[in-house]
């Protein structure tokens, strides 16, 4: 039987609908705050919550201000989600592991409240955002907590995972490549998809893909995300489609610089470069989402929210060159591909 493994259940493949691969409903990056900054100090402005007074402040710099890089707010994240059952959206993939607070209990409410299917990931952020502990697994202990979450469900809570994300800020780093090889065996026996967080503009995915493979992973079920900041690369995007791992062009809705040096396309630079890669052949490996991680990216707090896709994107894509079939194909038919097991 194939199945989605959703927040409230198991679900047909037919039933996900317009999904957003890689999204954030409940999270914590704190491990991003500047080094110099005392959280609990009143009279540093970046402890401000968000109003319309910081807002262009905060959009300039994502990560320096407490507010913006964390939501566990239960209210919020039902609007949220509302407002995208309310543009057509059906399914949510939450992308929240451990290092950045994922909670189980709290995404099966919202889901349960919002009507919106929620696929929830497992697996290990990056090495600089888990405890010393953490660090310290290796690929089998790690395997064995994500196996965990797959099959018998979250500590704690009846709620199952229904892929495996990870967070690698470096191949290099032994950590990072025991999460990868950690995935892998825990897909080798569930058949979960992987997806995994690229380092930046960093050139890895022959060393990524070299570290799945040895450890039995398959990249035709692997999503490699956050293909924006790699733009205009297009023969670098497509030489990881043509290995057969799927592309995701992750961050619509999102410009600006993280850091100093990593500065994010525009939409306008998504739109037209996506159309290289179906030129070139890669309709079936391409994924559409906006990576909401921060407040500023929710309506509530000034941003586009979940629906930008369908309510501002689509549109200019079907004014340019696209047609309503790709745009299906893309953001249907490709993740119903990519999430769906096997019992």
């Amino acid at each position: 039987m194939k199945y989605v493994q959703t927040v409230c259940g198991p679900i047909s493949p037919e039933e996900m609908g317009f999904t957003l691969p890689h999204e954030h409903i409940f999270w914590d990056l704190k491990v991003y705050l500047p080094k110099d900054l005392d959280e609990n100090d009143p009279d540093d402005p970046r402890n401000r919550k968000i109003c319309l007074e910081n807002l262009s402040q905060i959009r300039a710099k994502f990560q320096h201000y407490t507010h913006n890089i964390t939501q566990q707010d239960i209210e919020v994240a039902v609007r949220e989600l509302e407002w995208f059952r309310e543009a057509g959206g059906r399914t949510i993939c939450d992308c929240t592991v451990r290092g950045i607070h994922p909670d189980a209990a709290k995404a099966k409410e919202a889901s349960r409240r919002s009507g919106v299917h929620v696929v929830l990931g497992t697996g290990y952020y990056c090495h600089n955002s888990l405890t010393d502990k953490e660090n310290k697994l290796d690929r089998f202990q790690k395997a064995e907590h994500i196996l965990h979450d797959l099959q018998e469900g979250f500590e704690g809570t009846d709620v199952k995972a229904g892929f495996i994300k990870v967070g690698v800020e470096s191949i290099h780093a032994d950590a990072d490549r025991e999460s990868l090889a950690a995935a892998a065996i825990a897909q080798k026996q569930t058949g979960a998809a992987i997806l995994i967080h690229q380092p930046g503009i960093e050139h890895q995915s022959q060393e990524i893909f070299e570290v799945l493979t040895a450890n039995g992973g398959d990249l035709s079920r692997t999503v490699m995300c956050h293909c924006d900041p790699l733009l205009p690369d297009h023969d670098y995007i497509d030489a990881m489609a043509k290995a057969g791992a799927y592309i995701s062009f992750d961050f619509f809705g999102l410009d600006g610089v993280l850091g100093k040096t990593l500065f994010l396309p525009t939409d306008k630079d998504r739109i037209f470069s996506v159309l290289e890669q179906i030129e070139r052949g890669n309709l079936d490996k391409l994924l559409f989402s906006h990576d909401t991680v921060y407040k500023t990216m929710l309506r509530q707090f000034g941003g586009y929210g979940y629906a930008h896709l369908q309510r501002d994107v689509w549109p200019l894509m079907l004014a340019n060159g696209y047609t309503q079939d790709v745009l299906n194909h893309i953001s249907i038919e490709n993740p119903a591909r990519v999430f769906t097991m096997e019992a």
